[in-house]
C-alpha cells in the first residue's frame, strides 16, 4: 500500500530540471566533495530589514540578509539580536557549526548616529559590532559583515568579518 502522507523534502520537480530542498530537507556534501559552479550564483534578496530607532531584531530580519539604521534622533541606536533560541526555531535544519553571513549598513550621515549590535541570551559576540555613520567626514566603514554561527542548541556565535 502506497503511504499518502509521505512528503520526501528533497526531490527532482516533475520534468526533471530542478532540484527541490523543501522544508526541513538539506543537501549534505560530505568530505570530499565539492559543488562546483561555473555559472551566475544567484540568491533570491528580498527587501532589506530598516531600521530608525533602537529595537531587538527578530530571526526574519536577520535572515533577510541586509539591514540598513538610519536613528535619525541625533543619537546611537542599538539593535539586540534575538534569543538564540529564536534562531533555532528559524532554521530547524541547522546542526552544530552551521552559519550563515548577513551585513547591517549605517545609512545615516550624521555623526552621533552610530549603531550597535548588542547581545542576547544564547549569543557570543567576536569583533567589533559597532557600525559608525557615514558621516559628512567620509567613513569608510558604515556597513558591517557579519557570520552567525550555531554552536549548539540555544548557542550562537556572532563574528563581525569586515
Amino acid at each position: 500500500m502506497v503511504d499518502a502522507t509521505y512528503q520526501p523534502k528533497v526531490y527532482d520537480k516533475q520534468g526533471g530540471d530542478e532540484l527541490v530542498v523543501a522544508s526541513g530537507g538539506k543537501i549534505t556534501i560530505e568530505s570530499g566533495g565539492l559543488i562546483e559552479n561555473a555559472g551566475v550564483y544567484a540568491i533570491v534578496q528580498g527587501a532589506p530589514t530598516a531600521k530608525t530607532v533602537s529595537a531587538t531584531l527578530t530571526a526574519a530580519e536577520i535572515l533577510a540578509g541586509i539591514i540598513t539604521v538610519n536613528q535619525a534622533a541625533g543619537a546611537a541606536s542599538a539593535l539586540q539580536l534575538p534569543l538564540a533560541t529564536a534562531m533555532d526555531t528559524a532554521l530547524p535544519a541547522f546542526g552544530a557549526n552551521s552559519s550563515f553571513d548577513f551585513s547591517v549598513i549605517n545609512i545615516s550621515t550624521v555623526d552621533a548616529e552610530d549603531a550597535s549590535l548588542t547581545t542576547n541570551t544564547g549569543w557570543t559576540l567576536v569583533g567589533s559590532m559597532d557600525i559608525p555613520a557615514y558621516s559628512a567626514a567620509g567613513s569608510l566603514n558604515s556597513s558591517g559583515r557579519f557570520r552567525a554561527r550555531r554552536t549548539a542548541a540555544g548557542a550562537w556565535t556572532l563574528y563581525r568579518l569586515s
